[in-house]
């Protein structure tokens, strides 16, 4: 009983001292020098204890550019990043894709807008197939 009790203290003073943490991120994806269209695109930001968040996501539009902005209420600093699910490199594209996760700095949270391009084919991704 004395652990519930601490639990539901704890997760009310939680709440009380979090506070809003926004991440604005601006891009452009190609792969082998073509813009990635219909690109799935997730801002994240990663969790100790629980499964990381999806702060925002969307599709790359046709010119391969992206613009998401997502906010979390933490008691601590986030670890926000970029996740991308493609197929640039995939030779079975019906049952593969690629995952590429690219980290952003903590200076852009509650800071300026992090610009940046992507090249799929010079990033680290893992691959997974159905």
């Amino acid at each position: 009983m004395r652990f519930i009790f601490f639990f539901i203290a704890a997760a009310i003073i939680a709440s009380t001292v979090a506070y809003d943490q926004t991440v604005k991120v601006n891009g452009t994806i190609s792969c082998n020098r073509r813009v990635a269209r219909n690109v799935l695109v997730q801002l994240r930001e990663r969790d100790t204890f629980d499964t990381d968040d999806t702060l925002a996501s969307m599709y790359t539009n046709d010119d391969g550019t992206f613009r998401l902005t997502g906010t979390e209420d933490e008691i601590t600093s986030i670890r926000p990043y970029l996740r991308i699910t493609h197929t640039c490199g995939v030779t079975a594209r019906d049952v593969c894709h690629k995952i590429t996760e690219i980290e952003i700095e903590k200076k852009f949270v509650n800071g300026e807008t992090f610009n940046l391009d992507i090249y799929l084919e010079n990033q680290k991704s893992k691959e997974t197939c159905d």
